[in-house]
């Protein structure tokens, strides 16, 4: 690396760890191996990035987050303390690094306020990164109109430059946010552990009588729309359970527990679902028939180009994220599952399955592969750092 190479400030405030932290992860990675750019994050202690980026020879500044000690304060104060601690950690990045940009990550808009507030004190351009730019109403915030003026009023004045996932979201966040700063467009891709077992992943043969459909992913009523999912299994379990189909969920999440009752309670939805804690995806992968993606909202979810890179077909949500990946008859209405039934259905036709697989690997290949990140990364870095 050259002596007089820039750095790059990656923030990361979420002790969570999901799609969206994977997607920071690999971008420094790529940033770290494609460009003269070095990547340095600052992310909550409690967060798994802390231990991914040791494990990467990434440079990290973990943060106790928030501070023990500006929770003690009443109200508002709690934030303010909060927000000087930060701005005083920042800038002393900024003096020992030399760094003039920042990248704060958040997991919808206005979930981490404080890192782009910080940021934009400290860094001479702060960029935001964010998965979810949907209307506070699509994505269902219990007060939508007060969220929609917050935002409108000060918050989507604060990055100078906003960073998510598809041109699709990039144009609706535009259109109803009237978005005046640049929107660069960073399209995910998948985990480097599924990107290195393509090569040796073989699909399931559609040779067993049960057709078994995945659900992959973090167990949550709404936001992953398996309360219409499960509304529609208790209506229909009975012809589902003559059609052979086998329900799959993997995953952890709030809606795991309604899950569980259901599933005691009901004798022929015990017989169409089957629940595991969150395993292994490339072996969860190996014996789907196809995933199932019921969602309201999403950003680019990663289980989608997981599916498309593996060769399992997908039956999701018609979303913005979804709609230029996908094959559009493997599309469905938010909420119409008896659409995605049929979808379903049809993929037990080997001809049919066929079609979806060629056309989602070349849509993979195009816009979601390695090499497709690599070269948008690339770009967007030498956009963010050029002086």
């Amino acid at each position: 690396m050259p002596a007089t190479a820039s750095k790059l400030i990656f923030i990361s405030l979420t002790p969570n760890f999901g799609g969206h932290e994977v997607m920071l992860t690999r971008w420094m990675q790529e940033v770290q191996a494609a460009t003269d750019v070095v990547p340095h994050l600052v992310c909550n202690q409690k967060s798994k990035l802390a231990s991914l980026s040791k494990d990467n020879n990434i440079e990290c500044t973990p943060l106790t987050w928030p501070p023990a000690w500006s929770q003690k304060a009443p109200g508002p104060a709690k934030k303010l303390l909060a927000l000087t601690y930060l701005v005083f950690r920042l800038a002393r990045i900024r003096r020992q690094t030399g760094a003039t940009v920042a990248v704060a990550s958040e997991g919808s808009l206005m979930s981490e306020p404080l890192a782009i507030l910080a940021a934009r004190l400290v860094f001479k351009k702060a960029a935001l990164y964010v998965p979810m730019v949907d209307t506070y109403q699509d994505l269902g915030y219990p007060d939508a109109e007060g969220a929609t003026k917050r935002f409108m009023r000060f918050y989507r004045h604060l990055p100078s430059v906003w960073i998510t996932l598809s041109q699709g979201q990039a144009a609706i966040f535009k259109k109803w946010a009237n978005i005046q700063q640049p929107v660069f467009v960073l399209q995910n891709t998948i985990s480097q552990n599924i990107d290195h077992a393509l090569k040796k992943f073989k699909a399931n043969s559609l040779l067993a009588d049960v057709f078994k459909i995945l659900i992959l992913g973090r167990l949550d009523a709404k936001h992953k729309g398996l309360d219409f999912l499960f509304s529609y299994l208790k209506t229909n379990a009975e012809a589902l359970i003559e059609k052979r189909f086998q329900f799959h969920f993997v995953g952890d999440g709030p809606y795991r527990t309604a899950i569980e009752e259901i599933i005691r309670s009901d004798k022929k939805i015990a017989q169409l679902v089957e629940m595991q804690p969150w395993s292994d995806p490339i072996q969860c992968f190996q014996t789907a028939d196809c995933t199932l993606l019921t969602s309201r909202y999403e950003g680019v979810p990663l289980v989608m180009l997981e599916s498309m890179a593996l060769g399992i077909p997908m039956v999701a949500s018609r979303l913005p994220g979804v709609e230029g990946y996908l094959h559009p008859a493997c599309q469905f209405e938010i909420g119409d599952i008896s659409t995605a039934i049929d979808a379903i259905e049809k993929l037990r036709s080997q001809e049919f399955r066929n079609e979806v697989i060629a056309f989602n690997k070349a849509r993979y290949e195009k816009m979601a592969s390695a090499k497709a990140f690599r070269e948008c990364v690339t770009t967007i870095t030498a956009q963010l750092t050029l002086r």
